[in-house]
């Protein structure tokens, strides 16, 4: 069975960040975007960077760990290391590209994590179709219990708690901008889902047949796509102005 080495590592890089940034507050203007002066090097770890004061910061660095280690390792592992990879190449660049487009501060894994969402999705659909009992049937309730609270519950406090804390703010702008990465993560997941679908099915029929996936030439390498997070963290610390 692969190690699902790159969403260890996200997860580390991210809880890493996060509470240097707590320990050490003067990091805040390395790390994350905490003002509307971030610069291109440092929206490199906005992903991995998690809430603007020590409490709400613990507590969506532990929801993006959860969602990380349930929907993150599964994911990984379905796709295999090289399309996993890849996903997170893509989703980082969008969440980058759009952060910096609408000159945008705040930060965490929403714009990384709902990018696995589609793929989970259909991962689940098609595992209930395979003619063999698998892990798919055992998890599917599971994981749709997931799904179902990260398209409802979250958008909904994350619609919620922008105008809690500036009251000043439109409520449509606060839905929006409390969302667009969960909205633009999954459309780039939906587009992976479309483009590799026949792939993922195929490891998915192997794993229910000899109950493990088989590890291609890719795989193998997954430790070392899993070096690519904490290098944009490093790149980010040296380069940032």
């Amino acid at each position: 069975m692969p190690v699902a080495w790159q969403s260890f590592s996200i997860m580390l890089c991210a809880s890493v960040v996060t509470i240097a940034t707590i320990v050490f507050p003067n990091l805040q203007h390395v790390f994350g975007s905490y003002n509307e002066n971030t610069d291109f090097m440092q929206r490199l770890t906005i992903a991995f960077q998690h809430g603007f004061e020590a409490k709400s910061a613990v507590v969506h660095l532990l929801v993006d760990i959860v969602l990380l280690a349930l929907v993150g390792t599964y994911v990984e592992k379905i796709m295999g290391s090289y399309l996993f990879f890849l996903l997170n190449l893509v989703a980082i660049a969008q969440y980058i590209f759009i952060h910096a487009l609408l000159g945008m501060t705040g930060h965490g894994g929403s714009g990384l994590i709902w990018a696995y969402a589609p793929m989970l999705f259909y991962s689940l659909n098609e595992g209930r179709l395979l003619k063999t009992r698998s892990q798919f049937d055992e998890m599917y309730f599971t994981f749709r219990t997931v799904l179902v609270i990260m398209y409802t519950i979250i958008p909904l406090l994350m619609s919620i708690i922008p105008i809690y804390f500036d009251s000043e703010s439109p409520m449509l702008q606060a839905v929006f901008f409390g969302n667009i990465f969960h909205l633009s993560a999954t459309l780039t997941g939906i587009g992976f889902v479309v483009l590799y679908r026949e792939k993922v099915r195929t490891r998915m029929k192997q794993f229910a047949k000899k109950k493990k996936f088989e590890e291609d030439n890719y795989d193998k390498m997954s430790f070392y796509f899993a070096l690519f997070y904490p290098l944009l963290i490093i790149i980010g610390f040296f380069f940032t102005r």
